[in-house]
């Protein structure tokens, strides 16, 4: 209507001009272009307004659809579809009883990373189970397992993974292991799931079997049950940094567990 008006404007002021024939052709023609703009968007619209008819997109079963299907920012829950890799144990890689107790350090000190540390930390707020925090937890540690899967010979994937677990678990879980690496074991895994250790993993376990917290970090649990804050001795950030890798947190644990255990 705008458009109209001022061409009708020009229309007006044209009259009397020597050009004023040349100017009316330009205002027949800009009023065509708009009429086939208007005309177009008339049918796009009418096109749009039909597709959702059809789909039910105005409806009020759209919206008791939408309803029951609550969009969640958690990561979907697939752990029940997990596949293992079927390995044969004639030609699968060994390792020795040293050799296993070598590869589990590597693996701590790759678990002490500080940006695998903050996605661990991350994943344990964001799952609704036990079960979803230690698969995602296996996807989140792979990349910093490849380094020490490459080292060792094995093949830096999920199927490597399953290769070196079964060679580790030669001198944990049979009748002739080592309780020495046994203890390596449960200490790698601890720093693996860090503030998660009891609440996803320990409290499984019998009190004897579980990994102790690092000396620096019973220390700090101590610190702070004996002082209240006010002009106490403070840890430093390193001792922080080092508890965060494998304390008790216990703060995660019960919020964690009970999260975990609604779900």
């Amino acid at each position: 209507e705008q458009i109209e008006e001022c061409l009708a404007t020009i229309d007006c002021i044209a009259v009397g001009r020597a050009d004023c024939e040349r100017i009316r052709k330009d205002t027949s023609t800009k009023r065509d272009k708009v009429r086939e703009i208007l005309d177009r968007d008339g049918a796009s619209n009418k096109k749009m307004l039909q597709r959702g008819i059809q789909k039910a997109i105005f409806s009020e079963a759209r919206d008791q659809q939408n309803a029951a299907t609550p969009v969640s920012a958690r990561p979907p829950g697939i752990s029940h579809q997990v596949e293992v890799a079927v390995l044969d144990d004639a030609l699968r890689k060994k390792l020795t009883k040293d050799g296993a107790e070598d590869i589990l350090r590597d693996l701590s000190k790759a678990y002490g990373d500080s940006t695998l540390r903050r996605q661990v930390s991350k994943l344990g707020r964001d799952v609704t189970s036990q079960a979803e925090f230690v698969f995602f937890l296996n996807k989140v540690a792979l990349p910093f397992q490849k380094p020490v899967l490459e080292k060792w010979g094995f093949d830096p994937s999920e199927n490597g993974v399953v290769e070196m677990t079964k060679a580790i678990q030669d001198h944990t879980h049979s009748k002739t292991g080592s309780a020495k690496v046994k203890r390596q074991a449960e200490q790698t895994m601890r720093t693996l799931y860090g503030e998660f250790y009891n609440v996803a993993r320990g409290d499984w376990l019998l009190p004897q079997d579980r990994a102790k917290a690092s000396p620096i970090a019973q220390l700090k649990k101590k610190k702070k049950k004996n002082n209240d804050g006010a002009g106490a001795d403070c840890i430093s950030s390193d001792t922080e940094n080092d508890e965060g890798n494998d304390g008790e947190a216990e703060g995660s644990h019960v919020f964690c567990g009970q999260r975990w255990a609604d779900g």
